[in-house]
């Protein structure tokens, strides 16, 4: 088997015609803009997140769709994509040439080797994680600190200060695709702020926060963006879970009469959301029970996706 790795492209609308799978591609230098004819394709595996999902039923939506299944955008399968909340998430990581956290007056509680934690807050912060060095030998050590993980209500907080203070932004937020390209460096309001922030935590008071040396570095990650949307994602209420992951996997299951190979996989609609586990349960799922591929791991005590207790023959 041969596999072709396409990069700088991204998928820009899919539905079916004829019964068929159809696609078109985008550049990445001209995302909305479909630059390949449409294209028919076996088997389509959609392996991202619901966010995703929703940006190439947008462009979708907008065709001539006339004879037509434009799949993504059938009520039934919206319903089942919008089972699962965002939950928006920010990170910023510094890095110094001691841990002075250990020299405070509320110094974290971290294992023999001066590593991890986590301290956990209600300010923005919310929780702190603590690096030892890790190059033994290197005259010049350097400590990492996880100095914000945070997600939900606080990511605003810090999103407000990723552009300096003098400035203006001039990308779209919704066309920033930070999370694509890798962490930023950390704006100086941004650097001090977590420095305030830290001295809160570890001194007690903010105006401590000269105690704490400036960081070597400092970069931020911003999960919120598009195209994922999110750093992880939870159930939302009202919905029978179990039935969600069963047929979400294959969407045409939920259109009646039509059927097409394509299949949805990943962590927002498994039984490990968050975690890479739950994706590799669910392409494991769809390979096992609609590819016919058998499995490689004993799940008669640990299924892949939730079983489903309806009646409905698919469960």
């Amino acid at each position: 088997m041969n596999l072709t790795l396409t990069q700088q492209t991204r998928l820009h609308s899919i539905w079916l015609e004829n019964g068929e799978i159809t696609y078109r591609l985008a550049e990445a230098s001209d995302p909305f803009s479909p630059s390949t004819p449409p294209t028919m394709t076996d088997v389509a595996f959609l392996s991202m997140p619901p966010n995703s999902i929703q940006l190439v039923a947008e462009a979708t939506r907008y065709l001539d769709n006339s004879g037509k299944t434009d799949l993504l955008n059938d009520p039934q399968v919206q319903l089942y994509l919008q089972s699962v909340m965002l939950q928006p998430s920010f990170r910023i990581l510094m890095f110094f040439d001691r841990p002075w956290w250990n020299e405070t007056k509320y110094p974290p509680r971290l294992t023999e080797r001066n590593m991890f934690g986590p301290t956990i807050t209600d300010i923005p912060l919310r929780q702190i994680y603590y690096f030892g060095d890790n190059s033994p030998g290197n005259p010049n050590p350097v400590y990492g600190l996880l100095a914000s993980y945070d997600d939900m209500q606080f990511t605003q907080f810090w999103q407000d200060l990723e552009t300096p203070i003098e400035e203006r932004r001039v990308v779209p937020l919704s066309q920033d695709y930070q999370p694509m390209v890798g962490p930023r460096d950390a704006t100086d309001t941004m650097i001090r702020m977590v420095l305030l922030e830290l001295a809160k935590v570890h001194y007690g008071d903010a105006n401590a926060a000269y105690l704490i040396p400036p960081p070597l570095e400092a970069k931020y990650m911003d999960f919120s963006l598009n195209p994922f949307g999110a750093g992880y994602h939870a159930w939302a209420a009202h919905y029978d879970i179990c039935h969600v992951m069963q047929m979400i996997r294959k969407p045409t299951q939920l259109l009646g009469g039509v059927d097409a190979p394509l299949f949805i996989t990943g962590s927002a609609f498994s039984n490990d959301q968050a975690w890479v586990e739950g994706a590799f349960c669910t392409a494991e799922s769809v390979l096992n029970d609609f590819l016919g591929v058998p499995t490689i791991a004993d799940t008669n005590g640990y299924p892949l996706i939730c079983v489903c207790s309806s009646q409905s023959p698919v469960c």
